[in-house]
């Protein structure tokens, strides 16, 4: 079974969004680099020993649970 991972950043945090075959190559390829998400899903959380947030997880259940709110400026660099 194929798993699709997507790496998100807020302003200060990074991280993941994990689904057992989110999607494929070509809608892979429809969320350009800088998009602004709405992802839905379990969130996984780890604390450290002091309370503090430590790494975030979502884990998505099928495709609609992932949208694009906002394409970004055509002036944004691509990575290829």
């Amino acid at each position: 079974m194929e798993t699709t991972t997507l790496v998100l950043q807020n302003s200060n945090f990074t991280f993941t969004a994990v689904a057992d075959r989110l999607m494929d190559k070509t809608e892979r390829a429809a969320i350009p680099l800088g998009s602004i998400l709405n992802v839905g899903g379990i969130a996984l959380t780890e604390i450290d020993s002091d309370g503090k947030l430590k790494s975030v997880q979502i884990l998505v259940g099928n495709p609609n649970d992932v949208r694009i709110i906002k394409k970004p400026s055509w002036l944004t660099p691509k990575i290829f």
